[in-house]
């Protein structure tokens, strides 16, 4: 039946989307029924945009359902999104299970994108939270993690700041950088 009233909505004006907001307040109740919906969708771009939100809100009760949504996510830079959004709300909620989750995750720029919108909060900077700055693939994104992870912590400790630059793997002439701008 709601099958149905969604097929004759949709071909509706102001309705194209009614299927994907549809599913979306489905996922608040059943994010397993949800994606079997969402993963039917015909158009890319609306399924990605369906299961970025299914993902996000599942996090909090199903995180390991919500990590394998990600793969379902055709474009990377929806997905990379996605990656970061869920990153932030868990690192907030449980540092620890995020930088774990964090580190799990394949190299690449899903991971990239996420650590690079944590790396301010860190906070206390130890060999997990290096391994993954350091681990980013692109040399510029990497520079500008470390560089957000380092001043984070110079408001915390500005003499831990200045000893976890010689770990990071940036170029000299930013850690010279950052040394002026954390004194």
């Amino acid at each position: 039946r709601a099958r149905a009233l969604i097929d004759e909505l949709k071909s509706q004006e102001g309705f194209e989307n009614i299927e994907s907001s549809f599913i979306g307040g489905l996922a608040r109740h059943d994010s397993q029924a949800a994606t079997q919906l969402a993963l039917q969708l015909q158009d890319d771009k609306q399924r990605d945009q369906t299961l970025s939100r299914i993902a996000v809100s599942a996090l909090s009760e199903d995180p390991d359902g919500a990590i394998s949504l990600l793969p379902s996510i055709t474009d990377p830079e929806k997905r990379a999104r996605t990656v970061g959004t869920k990153a932030d709300q868990w690192q907030r909620s449980d540092p620890d299970a995020a930088l774990s989750w964090l580190s799990s995750l394949p190299a690449g720029s899903g991971r990239d994108g996420a650590v690079f919108r944590l790396a301010g909060s860190f906070g206390e900077i130890d060999s997990r939270e290096l391994d993954l700055i350091n681990g980013i693939e692109d040399p510029e994104s990497r520079t500008n993690s470390a560089r957000m992870a380092v001043l984070g912590l110079s408001r915390i400790d500005t003499a831990a700041a200045k000893g976890i630059l010689e770990e990071l793997d940036i170029p000299e002439q930013e850690k010279i950088k950052l040394r002026e701008s954390i004194q």
